[in-house]
Order: structure tokens, then sequence, then C-alpha cells
């Protein structure tokens, strides 16, 4: 089963969002290539920018 960061991560490649898309609305790529590439948390606040983002619902998840 897939992590929610893998599904994220997934999701945002298939939409084609951009790195610079997610820093202009508050996560580094520094900070998402962070969580995505290793076993770093990833937070509340995150999670509900990057759905925001992708316009998916923690249910979707």
């Amino acid at each position: 089963m897939a992590t929610i960061v893998e599904k994220l991560n997934t999701v945002r490649n298939a939409k084609h969002v951009s790195l610079e898309t997610i820093a202009l609305n508050g996560i580094s790529a520094d900070r998402y290539r962070q969580f995505v590439h290793s076993n770093d948390n990833i937070t509340l606040g995150e999670i509900t920018t990057m759905l925001d983002l992708l316009t998916m619902s923690l249910k979707s998840m």
C-alpha cells in the first residue's frame, strides 16, 4: 500500500504541478524533496497545502 506522500507525489506528477508552484504555496522545493525521498515526516499543514493544490480531499487518499 502506498503512503500518503507517495500518493501525493503520484498525483502531483499526473497533474503536472511543478515544484515552483508548490514553493509559491509555502512548501519549499527542498522541503518537498525531503519528505518525498526520505522518511522525513510531513506535517498536517503540508498535507493540507498539497491537497488544496492538487484539488483533492483527505477522503480520496
